[in-house]
């Protein structure tokens, strides 16, 4: 394809904003689509862009785009069709899944800065008082007076982010006949927001508040004495606020380190790991550190939504626990009962589920003006038999349900791929597979023993590569060297750097790299298949994201656009 040497003359170029064809607002599984139109000409993929704003909507805590993706986590499925619609050049399903298999080890501080600055990555929270997280604005403070109950207790941002597509065609490095292949379709469906957010709070921990995100709750406790003592025995029957919205004292000392927000649904048990006289308190309205007894606390204040004739069941402590459930933020909850409804048992509050917005969409895409002499070479090759030929370094996905949760794990890979280099194959957990307490992105050892690739007769390594480490307990630097080194030849292999092979059991995934110095691999003739064998400990469902990588050929002819596999 087109490259300029030394003695060539410059080759101007200009960035281009290419708007989608619908031209409005994007949410979660929607779909985005481009016309990139043939006059063109070529274009310079490697700076070529998309570009957008992003507004997370109606998100009670610190809620985030997936932290190993950032705008990545919102691309469900990605496909690139010539400009006639006729060939499908690429289709990278899971694209998101794909791109958080390998960005924990193909980045260093430089480039996670730089992801933090265009693709909007947040890999944790700022200074202590959780600002400048590109998302939110500082929390309001917690004064003497109670947050409006229809408002939320933190600004919402809306930062510009822009990056490149991570697939195959986007990365090839050599400027693209727009022309010759009558224009380019991209067509980008949108994640569930459940898959692309996830909280920050579990970064938020301290020893000596008990934060955590065990079994899916964000527990805190409770100092400030017996809950029927505060007076939260049945609920005011008149428009009094103070008679209406009781408040509970938590050891906290700072409000900002407390993971609830306004319209959080409040709940208490007894202390210790089972959730013992379980019972809902009532919507947090607003939080409150004027006045509170003892120094040194913060009071959540919230609207009970017990009847006027009962109260509370149990007496909980005073080392009761205060919690609010993932669950309950993931849904849209109607009918809660609110300030709006002193004076009635019946709720009148909605609170939307949480989303995010894509607006202001389009391509940014780098317009190339190549000499003369280069373009009529082009169109004559096009016109001829043999065309004009691009290798491009793509990946097919095949899903796999696990059916038991522990013994050997016999996973079929159907490929019919002739230029294989590398495979990866991830675990993703299903109960995790949609929920907003952690990644839905990483992948999980739950104790497996060992693996080997087998392809035909051949087994790859020759020897059964070991597992458990990734599974102990304590020490995160937990590393097994044979399929370290296995993931290491992988991932070079598939063109990408190598940075860093930190934190593997949290970024878990099954790699081989099938080839050395540039070659390829026919997976065509025989089959291929993955064993996993999982110990008696293992506890969790997964579905494994397979993905074998290799070269696929574009070839542009007068005939059309053809990609051979």
């Amino acid at each position: 394809m087109f490259k300029v040497d030394g003695s060539s003359s410059y080759v101007p170029s200009k960035s281009v904003a290419i708007k989608p064809d619908v031209v409005s607002d994007v949410v979660g599984e929607d779909q985005i689509r481009f016309h990139l139109p043939s006059y063109l000409g070529f274009i310079d993929v490697n700076q070529t862009y998309i570009k957008y704003n992003l507004t997370i909507e109606n998100a009670r805590g610190f809620l985030v785009p997936d932290k190993n993706c950032g705008g990545h986590a919102l691309c469900r499925n990605v496909e690139i069709r010539d400009g006639n619609n006729k060939a499908q050049l690429e289709l990278c399903e899971d694209y998101n899944a794909n791109y958080s298999l390998l960005s924990n080890f193909t980045k260093q501080n430089t480039v996670s800065h730089k992801r933090e600055l265009a693709n909007g990555v947040v890999s944790k929270g700022g200074d202590r008082a959780m600002d400048s997280i590109l998302y939110y604005g500082a929390p309001a403070a917690h004064g003497g007076t109670i947050v409006a109950p229809t408002g939320l207790s933190k600004t919402v941002l809306t930062p510009k982010l822009q990056f490149g597509l991570n697939t195959g065609l986007f990365k090839q490095g050599q400027a693209l006949p727009l022309g010759a292949m009558n224009g380019m379709r991209i067509t980008i469906d949108t994640e569930d927001p459940l898959r692309a957010l996830q909280y920050l709070n579990d970064e938020v921990k301290s020893s000596s508040t008990g934060l955590s995100f065990a079994n899916n709750r964000i527990l805190v406790q409770n100092t400030g004495g017996n809950i029927k003592a505060i007076g939260d025995d049945a609920r005011g029957n008149n428009v009094d606020l103070s008679d209406t919205v009781f408040s509970i004292e938590t050891s906290h000392s700072d409000r900002l380190l407390i993971p609830f927000d306004v319209n959080d649904i409040l709940y208490i048990s007894d202390q210790g790991g089972a959730l013992t006289n379980e019972e809902q308190l009532g919507t947090i309205v607003g939080f409150n550190s004027v006045g509170a007894t003892g120094g040194g606390r913060v009071a959540i204040s919230y609207v009970p939504n017990r009847p006027q004739a009962g109260g509370l069941v149990a007496n909980h402590a005073s080392t009761s626990q205060l919690y609010i459930k993932i669950a309950d933020r993931q849904v849209a909850q109607n009918g809660r009962i609110g300030v709006a409804d002193v004076g009635s048992d019946i709720g009148t509050l909605n609170i939307p589920a949480p989303s995010y917005r894509m607006s202001d969409i389009e391509m940014i895409v780098e317009q190339l003006s190549p000499p003369s002499q280069y373009v009529e070479a082009m169109m004559k090759a096009v016109m001829g038999e043999k065309g004009v030929q691009m290798d491009i370094l793509s990946y097919d996905l095949f899903r796999h349900n696990q059916n038991n949760v522990v013994g050997l794990q016999q996973i079929l890979i159907p490929t019919r791929m002739t230029r294989a280099k590398s495979l990866f194959s991830q675990p993703l957990s299903v109960g995790s597979f949609r929920s907003l307490a952690g990644s839905s992105f990483q992948g999980i050892a739950d104790n497996a023993r060992n693996y080997e690739w087998i392809h035909g007769t051949n087994h790859y390594p020759t020897r059964l590569a070991p597992l458990q480490r990734y599974s102990q307990t304590g020490n995160r630097a937990k590393t097994e060297a044979l399929h370290c080194s296995e993931l290491q030849k992988a991932i070079n292999n598939v063109d990408e750097k190598v940075l860093s092979l930190q934190r593997i059991p949290e970024h878990f995934s099954i790699a081989r790299g099938l080839t050395k110095y540039g070659q390829v691999m026919d997976l065509s003739k025989q089959t291929l298949s993955l064993r996993v064998d999982y110990a008696d400990t293992a506890t969790i469902s997964k579905l494994f994201n397979n993905y074998v990588y290799g070269m696929k050929r574009i070839v542009i002819n007068k005939d059309g656009v053809l990609v051979i596999t």
